[in-house]
C-alpha cells in the first residue's frame, strides 16, 4: 500500500483532486477532532467495506485512509481491507491526526 505524510495530503487537497479521505477511528474520536473534509467509517465495523465503496463510487477512486498517528494501527488495517476486496488506489497517511496536528494543519470537531 502506498503511505503519504501530511504535506502530501496537503498538496492533494490544495489541488483539488477527486479522493474520498477517511478516518477509521471509532465515532468518539472522530468527534474529538478530524481533518476537514474527512468522513468517519470505523474499520471496526461489519459493513466497512461496504460503506467505503458507497461512498466512494467505485473501486477505482482514490482512498485516503487514517487514523490516530504512525503507532495506530487502524489506518493500515483499513487499507488492507480494502485492497483485499478490489480497490485499486488506496492510501494510508501514515502519521494520522497527530502528524496532521504537529503540522499545524487545520482540525474540526463535531459529527461529519
Amino acid at each position: 500500500m502506498q503511505t503519504i505524510d501530511a504535506r502530501q495530503l496537503e498538496q492533494m487537497k490544495a489541488r483539488n483532486e477527486d479522493f474520498l479521505l477517511i478516518n477509521v477511528l471509532p465515532e468518539e474520536s472522530f468527534r474529538e477532532q478530524h481533518i476537514p473534509g474527512s468522513v468517519n467509517i470505523p474499520v471496526n465495523e461489519d459493513d466497512f467495506e461496504e460503506r467505503v465503496e458507497q461512498l466512494a463510487g467505485d473501486k477505482e477512486r482514490t482512498v485516503v485512509v487514517y487514523c490516530a498517528s504512525t503507532e495506530c494501527t487502524a489506518s493500515p488495517a483499513a487499507a488492507n481491507k480494502l485492497e483485499d476486496v478490489g480497490f485499486t488506489h488506496v492510501i494510508d497517511f501514515a502519521g494520522g491526526m497527530q502528524e496532521w496536528e504537529q503540522t499545524n494543519h487545520p482540525v474540526e470537531t463535531g459529527a461529519d
